[in-house]
């Protein structure tokens, strides 16, 4: 359950970067209204993510050697 909810707080974290509209409080008291908010958020998000042909990341073996490397052969810089 704590996943879950860890899983669906990233999700509402994106959506709120994406969309203004989830920034602000809302004034809909309806939670069908509030429900269809989330729902076409999520929709847009997801056909954006097809357009900008972000959607096939993470689903090749190539994308995810980066992670694969040591920290000693990253280059780290630390700000003062």
């Amino acid at each position: 359950l704590e996943s879950v909810r860890k899983d669906f707080e990233c999700l509402f974290g994106i959506l709120k970067r994406r969309f203004r509209l989830l920034r602000l409080p809302i004034d809909f008291q309806d939670t069908e209204t509030l429900d269809n908010i989330f729902k076409t958020c999520c929709m847009l998000h997801n056909m954006l993510l097809v357009f900008d042909g972000l959607d096939t990341i993470g689903q090749e073996e190539c994308d995810w050697t980066a992670a694969d490397l040591d920290l000693d052969e990253r280059s780290i810089t630390y700000v003062a």
